[in-house]
C-alpha cells in the first residue's frame, strides 16, 4: 500500500454542525481540488450529521467530547491526533478553537492558521479585554490569520494587536453561480 503524500489540512471548530462557519469548511473541502489536499474535520464538542455534507464520506469527522468551559481536558487527546495524522496544517476556527493553537505548535504541525468568522452576541462591537487578551495570549502560536470581514482585520490589527502582514482578509460570499437571478428576474 503506497503512502498518501498529499498534504493534511486538519480543520479544528467547536461543534460541527448547522451553521454558517461550518458550511464554509464544507465548501472549501468539498471545492478544493482533491488531488492535492487531503482534510479531516475535528470538533471540540461533537460531529452531527452536518458531516454527510461532505462529498468524500472518507473525511474523518472527529468528535473530542471537551465538556463546556476551558478546554485543557482535551489537549493530550488532540495532540495525539496529530501527531498520528501528521497534518501540514491546522485551521482553528473562532475563538472556541484559538486554544488549540499551542496543541498543533506542540505536536509540531508546520502550518497554523486561525480564521475568524464573526462576532460573539455577547460582544458584537469588540470591545471585551478578556477576548482580547486571549487572543494576543495565543498570537505567538499562530503563524497566519484570515479574517472573513474588513470589520474583522481591522480589529485583529488595531485592538488585538496582530501585525497586519500576519492577517489575511477574504470575503465570505454568496456562490453567485449557484444563487442567480431567474431569468424573469426573481
Amino acid at each position: 500500500m503506497t503512502r498518501d503524500t498529499r498534504p493534511l489540512v486538519a480543520h479544528i471548530l467547536h461543534r460541527f454542525d448547522i451553521g454558517g462557519l461550518e458550511n464554509g469548511v464544507v465548501n472549501l473541502i468539498n471545492h478544493m481540488p482533491a488531488g492535492a489536499y487531503r482534510h479531516m474535520v475535528v470538533a471540540l464538542t461533537e460531529v452531527t450529521d452536518f458531516k454527510r455534507r461532505l462529498h468524500d464520506p472518507s473525511v474523518p469527522c472527529i468528535a473530542l467530547n471537551k465538556p463546556p468551559g476551558q478546554g485543557a481536558r482535551v489537549y493530550p487527546k488532540l495532540w495525539q491526533l496529530l501527531r498520528e495524522h501528521k497534518p501540514a496544517i491546522v485551521h482553528t476556527r473562532n475563538l472556541a478553537a484559538l486554544e488549540m493553537q499551542p496543541v498543533a505548535w506542540a505536536a509540531r504541525v508546520p502550518g497554523r492558521i486561525h480564521g475568524e468568522h464573526g462576532r460573539d452576541l455577547d460582544d458584537l462591537d469588540g470591545a471585551s479585554l478578556r477576548r482580547r487578551a486571549i487572543h494576543r495570549l495565543y498570537a505567538p502560536f499562530v503563524q497566519r490569520y484570515v479574517a472573513l470581514s474588513r470589520d474583522l482585520a481591522r480589529y485583529m490589527s488595531g485592538r488585538v494587536g496582530i501585525p497586519g502582514p500576519r492577517i489575511a482578509q477574504i470575503y465570505n460570499g454568496v456562490n453567485t453561480e449557484r444563487f442567480a437571478s431567474l431569468p424573469d428576474g426573481r
